[in-house]
């Protein structure tokens, strides 16, 4: 029990009340212009311009998680362009027409993992909306926190879209 406390301390993200995960998020610009809400070392927004990466790496980042589905965007030219600043990318897609699942939410926590402790993390999706679903679903997975809490934790990093709440909830319901 002790090992997976002091593992869960050392990989997660911060085991704290949700209050003091809520007081953690902090509004911040990055990039050239982009506006996003801070996390630890993990930043949310909606999507980069391509300009904004060059200046992403030199502001320590060190990875790039896009949530968008393929047809949404140009994947190679965003991957080219997060590349060539220097980082890692990584296309996680977050369909519009399925539900969060364990399975979507795992898939994009294996990738933040990897990178975690090496700089900066930016996970965007067009809106900021998919991303604040994840970390709503993240927490009450991974992090234990309340189906109440998750909602406001998502609320905070953005979640604006009604259809995009009802996802989270419907996730919560399940659990």
């Amino acid at each position: 029990m002790k090992q997976l406390i002091v593992l869960f301390l050392l990989t997660g993200l911060i085991g704290c009340s949700s209050a003091k995960k809520e007081a953690g998020i902090s509004e911040v610009e990055i990039g050239q212009s982009l506006a996003a809400k801070k996390y630890s070392n993990i930043y949310f927004s909606s999507q980069p311009k391509v300009s904004d990466f060059n200046a992403l790496q030199n502001e320590e980042f060190v990875l790039v998680v896009n949530l968008r589905e393929p047809e949404e965007h140009n994947e190679s030219a965003e991957k080219n362009a997060v590349k060539n600043a220097g980082m890692a990318y990584a296309n996680v897609p977050f369909p519009a027409s399925a539900g969060l699942n364990d399975a979507l939410i795992e898939s994009v926590t294996t990738v933040v993992m990897k990178h975690r402790k090496a700089g900066k993390i930016l996970i965007h999706c067009s809106t900021g909306n998919r991303s604040g679903v994840w970390a709503g679903g993240h927490f009450h997975k991974d992090h234990g926190s309340s189906k109440k809490e998750s909602i406001a934790i998502a609320k905070k990093l953005g979640v604006n879209k009604p259809e995009a709440m009802e996802k989270l909830k419907t996730y919560l319901s399940k659990k």
